[in-house]
């Protein structure tokens, strides 16, 4: 009589059930570094783009002669952004006075978005994310190239009518005639430390994220 085998499914061995295991530990490791990744560079980019696109809307705000429905004033005012990177906040106010600078009653507690007299802010940005300004950064003729980067002084950036070129010092000290810094930069930094995004104002007015 002839006998019939069956050969039985013996399943995985222990081995292979390891190096299975090992295979999905190193592919889910990959995929979970590239999205952190990806989160932070998506949360760099905004907050970059959130401050530039303040600064420009400083910008065309100015060149429009707007008024802002805060304020009424009898003159066309400047607008300008106000960023301090010891504070981690930045500013949106009118100039009223055209002075080049923002100015408050009470600088420690500015009534942003409230037509009190003496107080030229309009809308304050606190960022709360994991980025953060890392420094200011002031880029001057008369350093004979060297650029002067602070992690604490505040950066003002006015357009005034007509000629809309930046305006730009450091919250406190004078104003610096147009012509005079070649350009400013705001750095944002990443909460661990290895990505930073810069936003560059020229004085001619451009302003670009790189």
């Amino acid at each position: 009589m002839k006998k019939w085998y069956t050969q039985q499914n013996q399943g995985m061995t222990f081995i292979e059930l390891i190096v299975i295991i090992s295979l999905f530990g190193i592919i889910a490791s990959v995929v979970l570094f590239n999205s952190r990744d990806f989160s932070s560079n998506i949360s760099l980019q905004n907050l970059s783009q959130d401050i530039a696109l303040t600064i420009k809307r400083a910008q065309t705000t100015s060149a429009s002669g707007g008024y802002n429905t805060l304020f009424v004033l009898p003159n066309k005012p400047s607008y300008g952004v106000y960023v301090d990177p010891d504070e981690q906040s930045f500013y949106y106010f009118a100039d009223l006075d055209n002075s080049g600078q923002l100015d408050s009653l009470d600088p420690a507690n500015r009534a942003c978005g409230t037509p009190m007299v003496g107080d030229e802010c309009i809308e304050k940005y606190t960022i709360s994310g994991t980025d953060d300004i890392k420094e200011v950064c002031a880029n001057s003729k008369l350093m004979q190239g060297d650029v002067d980067c602070s992690p604490d002084k505040p950066l003002e950036v006015v357009f005034k009518r007509p000629n809309l070129d930046a305006v730009m010092r450091y919250a406190g000290f004078p104003i610096v005639s147009t012509g005079v810094i070649v350009d400013g930069k705001i750095v944002i930094q990443s909460a661990d430390e290895t990505r930073q995004k810069n936003i560059i104002i020229w004085a001619t007015g451009q302003i670009s994220v790189e």
